[in-house]
């Protein structure tokens, strides 16, 4: 008789700063990037954040008759499917998880050409919703209902449920049919949004400009992954901050590498090693920039190139902490 293997959850990397202009959505898209290009990872990025860069990089953006970003319709959706219009949302992006719908992620232009094959190397993306995160914190702690703005049922009424629910749809085994980790971009706003994302995490990285503002809150940061370690919520996997990350450094500024020289130096436990760190490249900046044509990876460059030299070391640290050697 066949004994069946139950699959394990997945690790899910957490990009997390509460300060904005730090670079988390590259370097987000960085890792992705590399663990599928490099590493041959099936790769789900997530994105929960409100200004939803992630979701403009990989898959685009909608704007509604108001001029509000939305998210863009999924190309799988059928109207005319009973099953869709029951349990998925034309637009199908994260948020929808908190009102008992499911998912659809977009396939990017990194994977295979077969729409079937879920055994390849690729990067998928959820899709995040400005309106969505809106309504959500919006309806925290209110009866049960529908939402008077959207009309969608109100699963999730109470902070608890909202910061759990995350880290269950993250921790679910069937996502490991068809993904080996998840990599979520999370907004620098402190709300019960953020900490869903702490939750739902089992690694977390913070990027950080080297400039005063950037760091500013890198201790109440920290503390807030130590406490989240003691009180877990949605997923039972400890989390692992890996560290601190130097994000759009100009190394011909004295100023930039006193700064992270400072931050080592304050947080010896809680920083990526010395020397790595994210480049203000034109290959780098050049992703920063919005309404511009994507331009090709790094991650297909050649490794001689300089940004591939600096980049590679940083993202085979990460993949090694989070997947190991396999």
């Amino acid at each position: 008789m066949a004994i069946e293997t139950r699959l394990k959850p997945i690790p899910a990397i957490l990009f997390l700063n509460n300060k904005g202009g730090v670079a988390k959505t590259t370097t987000s898209s960085l890792t992705a990037e590399s663990l599928s290009i490099i590493y041959g990872k099936r790769v789900l990025l997530i994105d929960f954040d409100g200004q939803m860069n992630l979701t403009a990089y990989w898959v685009g953006q909608d704007r509604n008759a108001e001029g509000d970003i939305i998210p863009p319709i999924h190309p799988d959706y059928d109207p005319n499917d009973e099953y869709d219009r029951e349990t998925l949302t034309e637009r199908s992006n994260i948020t929808d998880i908190f009102y008992g719908k499911a998912v659809l992620p977009h396939p990017t232009f990194i994977g295979p050409e077969d729409p079937d094959d879920i055994l390849s190397a690729r990067v998928d993306i959820i899709s995040g919703s400005r309106e969505g995160m809106i309504d959500i914190l919006t309806n925290i702690n209110k009866d049960r209902g529908h939402d008077l703005k959207t009309g969608r049922q109100q699963e999730i009424t109470t902070q608890h449920k909202l910061i759990k629910r995350l880290g269950e749809f993250c921790s679910d085994p069937a996502l490991a049919e068809q993904y080996d980790v998840i990599v979520i971009d999370s907004g620098p706003t402190e709300s019960p949004l953020f900490h869903a994302a702490i939750q739902a995490s089992t690694h977390i990285i913070s990027p950080y400009k080297p400039e005063e503002f950037s760091v500013m809150g890198a201790t109440t940061l920290i503390n807030g992954v130590k406490n989240a370690r003691l009180s877990r919520l949605g997923r039972s996997e400890p989390i692992r901050f890996l560290g601190l990350l130097p994000s759009l450094v100009d190394l011909g500024r004295g100023l930039h590498e006193e700064t992270i020289a400072e931050v080592m130096s304050d947080f010896p436990d809680s920083h990526f090693p010395e020397g790595m760190m994210i480049t203000n490249t034109t290959a780098i900046s050049s992703r920063q920039r919005k309404n511009t044509q994507k331009p090709d990876s790094i991650f297909s460059l050649p490794p001689s190139q300089m940004v591939r030299k600096r980049c590679d070391p940083i993202f085979a640290h990460i993949k090694k902490e989070v997947l190991g050697n396999d």
